[in-house]
């Protein structure tokens, strides 16, 4: 009878003991997918069609970063009242602004 009770208590503390390793890994694994997010969230993506970075921003700052980071494209500031070409290029991306010069609306690839 006692070496049953004993038996027990044996199951009971193994079967904890393995339950917090399987937490402890779940917990590893769930961390270092958030990680591997995060650090990808800021990632320059070469096939980027919009920059909603950019809204908000100054229009030397957008032109300065796709310059920068996007040189195969063209970029153009342009007033977000004015008339423009409404063809389709993969390769340039309109910045509209206000009067104060600051991006109005996502740039994208038009």
């Amino acid at each position: 009878m006692r070496y049953q009770v004993f038996n027990g208590y044996v199951g009971t503390i193994i079967v904890s003991i393995v339950a917090v390793g399987v937490g402890i890994a779940a917990y590893k694994q769930i961390k270092s997918f958030i990680d591997n997010k995060n650090k990808n969230k800021n990632k320059i993506n070469p096939d980027e069609k919009s920059f909603p970075l950019l809204e908000g921003k100054p229009v030397e700052y957008a032109v300065d970063y796709l310059k920068t980071y996007y040189p195969h494209l063209n970029c153009y500031p342009i007033n977000q009242n004015s008339a423009r070409i409404m063809d389709l290029n993969l390769e340039r991306v309109w910045l509209n602004h206000d009067d104060n010069n600051i991006v109005v609306g996502i740039p994208k690839i038009e």
